[in-house]
């Protein structure tokens, strides 16, 4: 089964499950049957814009029915399916278009202003399509409109496991952005070690993710995982408040949920969240994408009786391959290694390290990463002889399960996203009026990091253009929102003992 198209789709039709909801969006249902039709409509629509195999097809929209099927049908082409943060700032997005030399993007009310129109678009980009709500642009079509004009071209191209099947945004330790490629036969492995193996996913499983698509932990958690065993998602396009994603939970009972631990720290917050929301129907509770401390494991079990299994993935693995076990969690563990990774712990000299000793984390598996498109010299440093270099760091004890130490470089997660440090500090300082920034991760007894920057303003700074408002209101404007602060500090202003530093 070369093309994963054939696993993630075709597979439950043949085996008389395609009236079987896979995509459930407020109160619309769709089967595998009907998700099949859409996805052959959307390769019709490639087809028209000679997409072929190994072109990349590139997505800057929300989650949706329309995105799974645009996704898919790129899938069952033989293209690359490429799927952008659709908050990114215009500078990202055009170079996400130029990076990959799409020849089609989708696009959302959010991203179209800096496409439509684009003087300078690589000679790649032929055409755009539109999804979700807001006001058409000129000369845009809508992606649900268009489907439903063409006929479907059902067949599915004959590709062989090895070839590209998506690539997937990743932060180097320099900022720079590192597309990794994974294959088909990675994605079709990748429901196995942790969806089955770990969480015993079933068709009957209803999925949500907190995490949306254009994440590699979204994209196993809303589409691999739960279309590789016949089971159904929740998409939803709303605000990720608390509120509404637990009344969510409530509304449409998921059983199994993919969340970060600063969301998990927000459900505590909340008064008598477990006799407020009725959230039985969940029966396993994920975690990952930054650390989950103890205390708010230990925490989150008192207030809910149930334990959150914690586990930690790269994009360059495609997913999780550590984790602990649905009713057998250690709080402050990670776990062992899913089933068919390999896990080891090296010094700076490349020998193995004894338990209770740090060290640098390498993993194989069955659905690594390949590689970085177009930077193969960044590759090499990674990738290396099946095994993947991830750049935490971490101890295995006397007992065989891993604990987190950190990373090797000045990358942070936070909200369960990547932060490079450096890219902060290099925002602030393009003010004229900043003489110096630092920017930290400052942890809180529940092991949640937030971001502090301290800033030194210049000796004849106008005082509103040195303001806290003033440099927030820069940030915003040029970073995406998990990289603002939670708090500046401007060195030398009056603050009085134990005064909480300013809000961002």
């Amino acid at each position: 089964m070369g093309n994963a198209f054939l696993h993630l789709v075709s597979r439950h039709l043949e085996e008389g499950r395609g009236a079987s909801v896979a995509l459930m969006e407020g109160g619309r249902r769709v089967t595998y049957a009907e998700l099949d039709h859409l996805s052959a409509c959307a390769t019709s629509l490639l087809l028209e814009a000679d997409v072929r195999p190994g072109d990349r097809v590139l997505s800057f929209a929300g989650d949706s029915v329309e995105l799974f099927a645009f996704v898919l049908a790129g899938l069952r082409l033989g293209a690359v399916v490429v799927v952008g943060n659709h908050l990114s700032r215009a500078p990202q997005l055009r170079f996400f278009c130029a990076d990959t030399e799409a020849k089609v993007v989708l696009v959302s009310a959010l991203t179209a202003p800096a496409l439509v129109g684009w003087s300078d678009a690589p000679a790649s980009l032929r055409r755009l399509w539109y999804a979700g709500t807001g006001e058409l642009p000129a000369g845009v079509l809508r992606l649900e409109e268009a489907i439903a004009a063409v006929p479907p071209h059902a067949a599915v191209a004959d590709v062989p496991g090895d070839h590209p099947a998506c690539w997937q945004y990743t932060h180097g330790s320099d900022g720079e952005e590192l597309a990794v490629i994974h294959t088909h036969e990675a994605l079709i492995a990748g429901s196995w070690p942790f969806a089955r193996g770990r969480l015993d996913m079933r068709p009957e499983d209803v999925c949500f993710s907190l995490a949306k698509l254009y994440f590699g932990y979204g994209f196993g958690n809303s589409l691999v995982f739960p279309m590789s065993v016949g089971a159904s998602t929740i998409l939803y396009s709303g605000r990720p408040d608390v509120h509404s994603i637990l009344d969510l939970v409530q509304r449409e009972r998921p059983t199994i949920f993919f969340g970060v631990p600063t969301f998990y720290q927000a459900m505590l917050k909340v008064p008598s969240c477990a006799k407020r929301y009725e959230l039985s129907s969940v029966r396993v509770f994920v975690s990952a994408g930054e650390e989950l401390g103890a205390s708010l494991a230990e925490q989150f079990h008192e207030a809910f009786e149930r334990w959150l299994v914690d586990g930690i993935g790269s994009t360059e693995m495609f997913h999780i391959f550590l984790s602990g076990e649905p009713e057998r969690t250690r709080p402050g563990s990670l776990g062992t290694p899913t089933p068919g990774h390999e896990v080891r712990l090296l010094a700076p000299d490349g020998r193995a390290v004894a338990d209770n000793e740090v060290g640098d984390v390498w993993v194989r598996g069955p659905h690594n990463g390949i590689g970085y498109a177009r930077h193969p010299e960044r590759a090499r440093a990674v990738f290396v002889d099946g095994w993947v270099k991830t750049g935490d760091r971490m101890v295995r004890d006397a007992t065989g399960e891993y604990l987190y130490r950190g990373r090797l470089d000045n990358v942070l997660m936070v909200g369960g996203q990547k932060v490079i440090l450096e890219e902060i500090r290099q925002c602030l300082l393009e003010l004229d009026v900043v003489e110096d920034a630092q920017v930290e991760g400052a942890y809180d007894d529940d092991r949640i990091c937030r971001l502090l920057a301290r800033v030194r303003l210049r000796e004849t700074v106008d005082a509103s253009r040195g303001s806290i408002p003033a440099l927030r209101a820069h940030l915003r404007e040029r970073l995406l929102p998990h990289n603002w602060p939670a708090k500046i500090e401007i060195e030398g202003a009056e603050r009085a003992p134990g005064q909480a530093i300013k809000s961002v």
